[in-house]
């Protein structure tokens, strides 16, 4: 597992990668929508920090709950032969479980230019301005941490 990140700047980090479908899967439902993780806000709260992405007309908002997401992990699951190959992030819980997952959104059959290469790239830790990857600069892993939250 990678060296920590902190949570505020690795979600920044993520404006990068375009539209991604989040995924929630809780014990009575499964939430699927497509959005981004722009215009970032964080507040304090009576649970610790939450952060706040959203589009430019709030129509599409998330909330995370900083304190509770203690690690991301990268996961590439190749497509088969009519689908296309799936790059997810899923922030997990202390005990592992997923609490989150963005996966890259192909919009009309295609990822955004250079989404792709920004997931693989970070990864490795070539983390460069935009044409770096979070996948390449962390590894599988990485550990979440507390940053002016």
């Amino acid at each position: 597992m990678a060296e920590g990140v902190g949570m505020q700047h690795f979600i920044r980090d993520l404006e990068f990668l375009g539209p991604v479908r989040f995924v929630v899967v809780g014990e009575g439902a499964i939430l699927e929508t497509v959005g981004s993780f722009e215009n970032l806000r964080v507040k304090q709260t009576a649970k610790g920090p939450l952060a706040t992405v959203s589009n430019e007309d709030n129509s599409f908002e998330c909330h995370i709950r900083c304190n509770e997401m203690k690690s991301a992990q990268f996961v590439h699951k190749s497509g088969g032969a009519d689908a296309k190959p799936m790059y997810i992030i899923r922030f997990l819980s202390g005990n592992g479980d997923s609490l989150l997952s963005a996966i890259l959104h192909a919009d009309d059959g295609a990822y955004e230019e250079g989404a792709v290469d920004f997931w693989q790239e970070y990864r490795k830790g070539r983390r460069m301005f935009v044409c770096s990857g979070l996948r390449d600069r962390f590894g599988e892993s990485v550990q979440l941490s507390m940053d002016n939250v």
